[in-house]
């Protein structure tokens, strides 16, 4: 069985022969919200069998150049201006918000997808080498994460409670930007696009879930169904603990769903609610696990992460992760692959 029929057996709960896993920091591919060189990655052993590699559509960048500290400094699409510290615990900072001040939003207009082909123009020629491995392209930051870019997170709140509309029609404007680059990942050949997103804390969502489910809800079945009508799977990573809207998920037309901080929600809450029902993609927790050098923790975790979201018939995809500005040690990244390995060829009963 070769790998893309692997991972689309899996998502499809169709009997792979065995459970396929998927490599994010992919050589040549990733660029860490473009503050690395793909091509000088190291990669990361044993994981040149991964089914499935994952790239991302980030930003383009119209103004870059370096602040008095040396800092880069640069400019996206949306007109964000963001500060790239010499700090590699931080990716980056955004430090000019174009919708911080609510009266900006009548000026405001929303880039055109167009200018991202020149990224889709290198990443037809970085995927080449991957034309085996099922590919699944990310659009990050997801609509939320962009929308408190524009305005900050303070004050979004705020705006959430004092012009409602407003933010209804900025994630609107951002969702219709995004079927643009859709379009864009269609056309590269990928065959899965997921979208990643926050509105959630280890404490639950950072808003109610009656405001989300009332006013932005639809915006998020708009876009998987735009991937779906383009004949594409779909995938959601959400951060945090987004267990009080678990039934609005299902009505998203998922096909797959990501949790790399599994412990935040809780696993078997994840496992109670999708296992069986729809694929669930996850890796040793990257805030509780991944960082700290307990390689028996992550060992136990990856058979956990098995155990409770896997099936004889497919449903679970691990996902190797480095990362990057922090990377995670060595030593429990490898730990990580080794139990993939390990429990991906002992199929559940």
């Amino acid at each position: 069985m070769d790998h893309i029929e692997r991972i689309k057996r899996t998502i499809e709960f169709q009997n792979p022969d065995i459970l396929p896993y998927e490599l994010l920091d992919v050589p040549g591919v990733y660029d860490a919200y473009s503050t690395i060189d793909p091509d000088k990655l190291k990669p990361i052993q044993y994981t040149d069998d991964c089914d499935s590699i994952r790239t991302t559509y980030h930003w383009t960048f119209s103004q870059e150049g370096r602040n008095s500290a040396g800092e880069k400094i640069r400019r996206d699409e949306w007109g964000c201006l963001h500060r790239v510290p010499d700090d590699m615990d931080v990716a980056y900072e955004i430090i000019e918000k174009p919708l911080s001040d609510p009266r900006a939003f009548a000026k405001y207009k929303f880039p055109d997808p167009c200018v991202s082909d020149p990224f889709f123009e290198r990443i037809v020629k970085r995927l080449e080498p991957y034309r085996d491995r099922f590919i699944c392209a990310y659009v990050d930051p997801g609509p939320f994460l962009i929308a408190f870019n524009l305005i900050g997170y303070e004050e979004l709140f705020i705006r959430l409670i004092d012009d409602l509309q407003q933010v209804v029609e900025i994630i609107a404007g951002i969702v219709e930007f995004q079927k643009g680059i859709i379009d864009r990942w269609k056309s590269v050949g990928v065959h899965m696009i997921a979208s990643i997103d926050e509105f959630a804390g280890n404490t639950g969502l950072v808003f109610s879930p009656d405001l989300w489910r009332e006013n932005f809800k639809e915006y998020f079945q708009d876009l998987f169904s735009y991937i779906k009508k383009n004949g594409m799977y779909t995938s959601l990573y959400l951060d945090g603990d987004v267990s009080a809207i678990f039934n609005d998920l299902h009505d998203l037309h998922l096909d797959v769903i990501e949790c790399l901080q599994p412990n935040a929600t809780g696993i078997d809450r994840w496992a109670s609610e999708f296992a069986g029902k729809i694929c669930l993609k996850a890796s040793a927790d990257m805030m509780a696990t991944l960082p700290g050098r307990d390689e028996n923790k992550v060992d136990e975790e990856v058979k956990r992460l098995f155990q409770s979201y896997a099936s004889s018939k497919g449903g679970f995809i691990p996902v190797v992760v480095r990362w990057h500005r922090p990377s995670f040690p060595e030593s429990t990244v490898n730990a990580s692959v080794k139990a993939i390995h390990k429990y991906r060829q002992k199929r559940p009963h």
